[in-house]
């Protein structure tokens, strides 16, 4: 370093103690000896020589030289107790003692001050609750300001809620021209949602730190008055000012503060819908900072960690995530609340994830929230349980109960808790037709527009939502495209959910499938499941299946499906085709994309077995991934069919890097191969009859429908020829079960199609219900 620039920099020197020493030394290269002259330097100037000596301590301890630092700091508090300043005295005792360690305490304790303060300060600089509180006990008549400064350190450092007692304390103790006493009755009014009486009361906590030098105050108002702004959804405001906070903490030297700062600031850019930035400040948190020593914290960030998994999407990694701190939760002993907080995101996590009703260990987690939230006086915790509850119904098709749930919720006056119920509320409303919820949704959003992200997607959705009845779905894939660049991927797929289920026609099923590559991936089993089963009753009707739709690919990252879906081919055959022979050996996997084939067993005497009817999302010709030579049944084309072909090696490729496409075909061949042996059990074993029984049970649960008088009706016509076929019995037998079956009042013909009208009776023939 240059002569000149350390002049500058000992003339530009601020006396009142604001230098920024961490930027000074993060943007110059300084060697040890240029340390000791910059310190030098500034002991000889005419800046204050206690300050001086502090900025000479910070240099030597960022190169590591923590004797010469600590020998500052102790020069420091002689100086500020000669200067009659004993509380700057005993704040340089204090980072002195940390900067030694334990070990060198006790030689320093004779040196400086007087007895039993310096005891108690030197007890303090362990940052324990304990030692605050010894430290309290010793000052609180002779220096209130001190007292009130040790008892909100206590609160602030105690593994178990105190905040009933020790804050008040402290507000009694420090009076009226205490910066600390000012701070702890802000954070009073936190706790009792006072937020614009706390920003008044800490902003003149505040001004106390900065008229006093008090960086520790300054950091924790700082953060406090970050915390307000952010209660108040001026988030805008907050996150700036608590990286400011963290900043002023890291320069007091508080690790404490700097570490909850950093893990509140997360939560504001989650809630700020910043996911990307709040996920990298996240990594950063837990990989830079030592949080193990503090449980409740590194609890804290672990839940958030969950909760941003879920949030973007990454259902099996929170999932994974929150079974392991469930497990960790038994054993860790930390605060009632911090353990609520991540049971609830657990709970948040697993449901996401899929978990239906019934599921025993989510309502067992479930249970146990709505045994906390008795005790919950802001409500917050028993609108989670009900969102989860909602959520539940709302994956499951269910948005009517979804939407009473959710609109029976009181929330106060808790802007961001609204805006998630606006959000659930509005998007369950309109899949059900219910326009009171939309109603309900705009008074929870009524008032002046918050700065945070979150209420004002939540109005635009609600605005989506209004023109969507109108005709209009523009808006809404633009509000669920927004969701998925801010980071809640999740809740744009359940927006295009929720439109898929009240939309009628092709655009419904287009939303389907838009939302089931939202969800697919990410794991939301129960959501995909519902609108897979929408996708393909449409694909039943006549209309075309994407590929990339198919079970084939349940579960398969993106990027594997769509490079194999390149390589695909359209192809198209007319009924009556043949598509291959039992002897025939296929260079490509089929996806059956429309269209309905027959696939059946050939006897040496041409008599045949159907095994299946083939439709949209079947996959054909997996007999040379599995090792036979040729592809042993029949395959013949009932309805129009439109087929993906995909050349075998470029499958046999991907299958290779992807495990989950592996094992998804082995399953769908499985069952293929369960199906038949099912099958021909049933011919050696059953009679003709119960077979048929089942047989018009089983295409019921695949292409049946509800009828005006309350019975079922086969969707498509079936001939005596073709039933035959399906139990494996002569033409003659089955016309004569079906015609006494009908005498019977057990089925009827309607416009050649048939129709099930005492399914008990057909349930009782074929020996059981069918699962549809």
């Amino acid at each position: 370093m240059e002569a000149a620039q350390l002049r500058a920099m000992v003339e530009g020197f601020d006396p009142a103690g604001h230098v920024d020493v961490d930027g000074l030394l993060e943007s110059l290269d300084m060697s040890t000896d240029v340390a000791r002259e910059l310190g030098w330097s500034l002991a000889a100037s005419e800046v204050d020589p206690a300050e001086a000596t502090r900025i000479r301590a910070r240099v030597f301890d960022e190169f590591g030289r923590r004797l010469e630092a600590c020998e500052c700091w102790r020069e420091a508090a002689i100086l500020a107790a000669s200067q009659g300043r004993p509380d700057l005295a005993r704040r340089d005792l204090e980072h002195a003692l940390a900067t030694l360690g334990p070990d060198g305490a006790l030689e320093l304790r004779a040196e400086l001050l007087d007895g039993r303060a310096v005891q108690a300060a030197a007890a303090a600089a362990a940052d324990t609750s304990e030692c605050w509180l010894d430290l309290a006990a010793v000052v609180e008549t002779s220096d209130p300001d001190a007292a009130a400064r040790a008892l909100v350190l206590a609160n602030s450092t105690s593994l178990v809620g105190r905040s009933a007692t020790l804050l008040p304390r402290a507000v009694a103790v420090g009076g009226d021209e205490s910066g600390w006493a000012r701070h702890a009755e802000a954070a009073l009014l936190l706790h009792d949602d006072r937020f614009a009486e706390a920003e008044v009361v800490v902003a003149e906590a505040l001004r106390l730190a900065r008229a006093r030098g008090d960086r520790r105050l300054e950091a924790m108002a700082t953060l406090t008055m970050s915390a307000t702004r952010a209660f108040r959804c001026d988030l805008e405001g907050a996150i700036p000012m608590q990286r400011g906070g963290v900043a002023l903490a890291r320069l007091a030297g508080d690790a404490r503060a700097v570490d909850q700062g950093a893990f509140n600031l997360v939560l504001m850019l989650h809630d700020d819908l910043r996911g990307e930035e709040a996920a990298r400040e996240l990594a950063d948190l837990m990989t830079t900072r030592r949080l193990g020593a503090r449980p409740g914290l590194i609890l804290e960030a672990e839940t958030a960690a969950i909760q941003l998994a879920t949030a973007h999407g990454e259902l099996g990694e929170a999932a994974r995530r929150a079974g392991l701190q469930l497990r960790a939760l038994e054993t860790t002993h930390v605060e009632h609340f911090v353990r609520v907080m991540a049971m609830a995101n657990c709970a948040r996590a697993l449901v996401d994830r899929g978990a239906v009703q019934g599921d025993p260990s989510v309502d067992r987690l479930l249970d146990q929230l709505r045994t906390f939230a008795v005790a919950d006086e802001a409500g917050w915790l028993a609108a989670m349980v009900t969102m989860l509850e909602a959520t539940r119904l709302e994956d499951a098709g269910d948005h009517a109960a979804a939407a009473n749930l959710l609109a029976q919720l009181d929330l106060g006056e808790n802007v961001m808790l609204a805006a998630e119920v606006a959000v659930a509320l509005s998007r369950a409303g309109f899949a059900a037709g219910d326009d009171a919820s939309l109603e309900r949704s705009g008074v929870l959003l009524a008032g002046d527009a918050p700065p945070a992200r979150l209420p004002r997607i939540a109005r635009r959705q609600l605005e989506a939502l209004h023109a969507a009845r109108d005709g209009d779905l523009g808006p809404l894939r633009d509000v669920a495209a927004e969701w998925s660049r801010r980071g809640r991927p999740i809740e744009g797929g359940r927006l295009l959910a929720a439109a898929a289920a009240r939309v009628a026609s092709t655009e419904g099923v287009a939303l389907a499938r838009l939302a089931l590559r939202v969800l697919g991936p990410a794991g939301a089993t129960a959501a995909t499941a519902t609108l897979r089963a929408q996708v393909q009753l449409d694909a039943r009707a006549g209309r075309e299946l994407d590929a990339a739709d198919a079970p084939l690919f349940e579960g398969v990252d993106p990027v594997v499906r769509d490079a194999l879906l390149r390589h695909a081919v359209e192809v198209r055959r007319p009924a009556g085709s043949v598509l291959h022979e039992p002897a025939d050996c296929l260079d490509s996997l089929w996806i059956l994309r429309a269209g309905r084939t027959r696939l059946s067993m050939v006897t040496e005497d041409d008599r045949r077995l159907t095994l299946e009817l083939a439709e949209a999302g079947a996959v054909l010709g997996e007999h040379a991934l599995l090792g036979r030579p040729t592809v042993g049944v029949l395959a013949e084309v009932e309805a129009d069919v439109t087929y993906a072909s995909i050349p075998l090696r470029h499958v046999e490729a991907a299958m290779g890097s992807c495990r989950r496409l592996d094992a998804n075909l082995r399953q769908l061949v499985g069952r293929r191969a369960e199906h038949g042996r099912e099958l021909a059990a049933r011919v050696a074993f059953w009679t003709v009859e119960r077979r048929l029984a089942r047989c018009l049970l089983e295409l019921d649960a695949a292409c049946g429908r509800d009828t005006l008088d309350g019975h079922r009706v086969l969707d498509r016509p079936f001939t005596h020829f073709q039933l035959a076929e399906l139990v494996s019995a002569r033409r003659e037998t089955v016309g004569e079960l079906l015609k006494a079956m009908r005498a019977g009042g057990v089925v009827e013909t309607r416009r050649r199609c048939i129709a099930l009208v005492d399914q008990a009776a057909l349930e009782r023939l074929a020996g059981g219900a069918v699962a549809r």
